[in-house]
């Protein structure tokens, strides 16, 4: 009697679950790491979080030709009733102005050029009239207007690529401008493909009755090629179960991975399934819930994965893509997968130009059965802020305005997990250190936008989770969320960290007074920050201290209107002696060697979307502010400790 070798593949798995089960074991095979440059790492996969070397830009610098002036010279400047300033110089790129600048001065600039200390603004020169010594302004720029902020892409430290990560050109750039010069990746895995069938024969032979072309492998090897993967092509062989055995069993040998084509049905000619369940531990998903594509298998030899794909060009497009390339991904050590295109909502209204595609690089977050794009604003250079954008939206060329709530097309820069956390808010060491240890276990996307930023991101529905240390009414952040009446947020102590008076090493600050006595050049923070509440607030005190009006001392301070974005950059420009004196945290002062005077203990605080909270992120955060290994944690942090509450909700609406 003939026994049927026939294969029934009852059990089907979607392709999730196929690949949760294949990621169980391909989790434990080791990858091997190799260091290679920048310029031959493109498509590769990073095996360690990349960190900026220095500040990117490393100083204030301009955005255009022009004059850098201060802002309130010019704060009545028309067409028709120019402010006339005093030419004090030039600068270009490359250079450095060595003098100060006073009130009703200006310094002509270039495009790159560092900003004259401590002008605030900078003219284009098509508004301007030049004559000897004197320049005319025809046009009003506002503080920090066409100045890119030292650090404002970037402060040296900060991560700018993770750990499993695919390295993109935009990246590269990034490193290069952030001064990496070489990169940790994966080495990228090899792959043999077995194309397998009698009616196959070779592209450019003759092709006789019943016989076709074999066309499969040249689509799989171009996905995978976009990889990095090494790819060796073998076949076709015809269909022999000792000759399919003997070809994959000398693709192990040289292979990662080895994915065949064809002969995966049910078929009594179809011999893969017999071939694979040789192996140990062998086929551990034959049949997959979809259509087509349903013939697929996986197996293992040891350490060595084998896919199976069916021959059918669709159903083996389709397998590739679900199934051969995040196995692929998976070995090369890499988190994100392959470009597509979707289809968005805009959360604003997007102008375009008439005439011309516009491209808008936003972030996505899912509502509902939508899926919601967020512009994200920065200027043309900051390519690090650029390689944080989920996506790149696409206006059509003839469309000047699209209203909110339009659908366009999105390419998407690379893998969105929508049950992924976004964390926007106030940057700060240590919290960064917390999300490091988040990101093993949960997806997390990271935008360090100040503690207004992430207040409004909170509000407008695209944050889950924002830091923010805001201080109002002599107590932090309570205040402000209760006069905002904020809605569908808890608020969660954080932490409390030192912050004082950052200074030169050669003096002593301990006090305003201090500073205007002095004459010492100060370095503020930007407005909507907590430190510049902070600011704010002393300066109100020193007032009633002296019987001057907070104004009058903000005109004596040496400095006032030049604005950082960190603590990292106040402390690096008073390190690089741009600025006497400052107010931050003390673990930046320690980390540049400088003075430190304690002013407060600020409390940095964690405020969570309501709608966020059974997020895995949004768990694992307050899992680590509670637990005994986060005061271990803090303790190598200086001047950070824990509060009575830390982790304990102190506020809730």
């Amino acid at each position: 009697m003939h026994q049927s070798t026939r294969k029934i593949y009852r059990k089907l798995l979607t392709p999730i679950e196929a690949l949760e089960l294949a990621f169980k074991y391909i989790g434990k095979i080791p990858r091997k790491v190799v260091e290679v440059p920048i310029e031959n790492s493109l498509g590769m996969v990073l095996a360690e979080d990349v960190r900026a070397r220095i500040h990117v830009p490393s100083f204030n610098r301009s955005l255009v030709d022009g004059y850098a002036v201060f802002s309130e010279d010019i704060a009545t400047a028309f067409d028709d009733k120019p402010v006339e300033l005093t030419l004090k110089g030039r600068v270009y790129a490359g250079e450095f102005y060595q003098g100060i600048v006073k009130r009703g001065e200006c310094v002509e600039i270039a495009t790159g050029a560092p900003i004259p200390y401590p002008t605030d603004a900078v003219v284009p020169v098509e508004y301007t009239l030049t004559i000897d010594d004197k320049v005319k302004i025809y046009k009003r720029i506002a503080k920090g207007g066409n100045i890119d902020s030292l650090g404002s892409d970037a402060v040296e430290g900060e991560i700018i690529a993770w750990k499993g990560e695919r390295i993109t050109a935009g990246l590269i750039g990034a490193f290069a401008t952030a001064g990496v010069r070489h990169v940790k990746v994966y080495s990228p895995p090899s792959v043999t493909i077995v194309t397998i069938g009698n009616e196959l024969v070779e592209v450019g032979t003759s092709l006789k009755p019943g016989k076709i072309y074999e066309s499969n492998s040249y689509m799989v090897k171009s996905l995978l090629s976009q990889l990095k993967a090494h790819v060796n092509v073998v076949g076709p062989i015809p269909d022999d179960l000792e000759k399919i055995k003997e070809v994959i069993d000398e693709s192990l040998e040289e292979s990662d991975l080895v994915a065949t084509i064809g002969g995966t049905s049910a078929g009594e000619e179809d011999y893969v399934h017999q071939v694979l369940s040789k192996y140990k531990p062998g086929i551990i998903v034959h049949g997959l819930k979809i259509k087509p594509g349903s013939p697929t298998i996986i197996a293992l030899s040891g350490d060595k994965v084998i896919v199976g794909l069916p021959g059918f060009p669709i159903s083996c497009l389709i397998a590739t893509l679900l199934i051969l390339l995040p196995i692929v991904e998976k070995i090369s050590g890499l988190k994100t997968s392959s470009l597509k295109r979707i289809e968005v909502l805009t959360a604003v209204p997007l102008r375009g130009k008439i005439g011309f595609e516009s491209y808008v690089p936003s972030i996505l977050k899912k509502r509902g059965n939508n899926i919601i794009a967020y512009p994200l604003v920065f200027y043309s250079a900051a390519i690090v802020r650029l390689s944080m954008a989920d996506a790149i939206l696409r206006i059509p060329e003839d469309t000047d305005y699209l209203p909110a709530g339009s659908r366009v097309t999105a390419w998407l820069l690379n893998e969105i997990d929508f049950r992924r956390t976004i964390f926007m808010g106030s940057h700060c060491p240590l919290l960064e250190e917390i999300l490091k240890k988040v990101r093993e276990k949960a997806p997390i996307k990271t935008f360090y936008t100040g503690s207004m930023g992430g207040l409004k991101s909170i509000i407008e529905g695209l944050a889950d989770m924002s830091g923010i240390h805001l201080y109002q009414k002599g107590e932090y952040n309570i205040p402000i969320l209760e006069e905002l009446n904020i809605k569908n947020v808890i608020l969660v102590r954080g932490y409390i960290r030192e912050q004082g008076f950052i200074y030169r090493q050669d003096i002593k600050v301990k006090s305003f007074k201090d500073i205007i006595e002095n004459n010492l050049r100060f370095i503020n923070r930007n407005p909507g920050s907590g430190t510049r509440n902070l600011i704010e607030e002393l300066l109100k005190n020193t007032a009633r201290e002296t019987g001057e009006s907070v104004e009058k001392l903000k005109e004596k301070i040496i400095g006032y209107n030049l604005e950082a974005r960190s603590h990292e950059a106040v402390a690096y420009m008073i390190h690089k002696g741009v600025a006497d004196v400052g107010i931050g945290v003390r673990y930046v002062a320690e980390k540049y060697n400088l003075g430190f005077e304690k002013i407060t203990d600020e409390i940095y605080d964690i405020l969570i979307h309501k709608g966020s909270l059974n997020q895995l992120a949004v768990k694992q955060v307050l899992e680590i502010l509670n637990s005994p290994s986060f005061r271990q944690i803090i303790k190598s942090f200086p001047g950070y400790k824990i509060h009575e509450k830390t982790g304990k909700i102190i506020f809730e609406s």
